[in-house]
């Protein structure tokens, strides 16, 4: 169950957002080989002038600096390449529903077994 929570800039078309989240589920549950429905993601602006790169702050999205910065959450373990397929895809889906190419930060954050409650319960 991947769960990506990105933050950004003011983006130069907000309404893509919405679109560019549905397409990175989409493209995770297909990786994952999961239902759609048990993946999620999720938006935050970042105020313009509080996201500082280096000594530069920044109002709005630029091109190839200040990349909208995430973490991807996944239940149970995943190996390296795993990760780097889960990663590689949400980044690169992102960022081409957006028109950021490459201009994206994920982490990536395995969560363990016993670790989660979901569905009213620990799993």
């Amino acid at each position: 169950m991947p769960v990506l929570r990105m933050s950004g800039l003011p983006q130069k078309d907000p309404a893509k957002i919405s679109a560019a989240l549905k397409k990175v589920c989409l493209a995770l549950a297909d990786v994952c080989g999961c239902d759609p429905k048990h993946v999620w993601a999720t938006w935050q602006d970042i105020a313009p002038d509080l996201y500082v790169e280096g000594d530069r702050a920044a109002t709005a999205q630029p091109d190839q600096t200040h990349p909208p910065i995430g973490q991807l959450f996944c239940y149970g373990h995943s190996t390296p390449d795993e990760i780097e397929k889960l990663l590689s895809v949400a980044a690169t889906t992102l960022g081409e529903a957006l028109g950021l190419d490459d201009n994206i930060f994920i982490t990536y954050h395995g969560v363990p077994a016993g670790t989660v409650f979901d569905g009213g319960k620990v799993q």
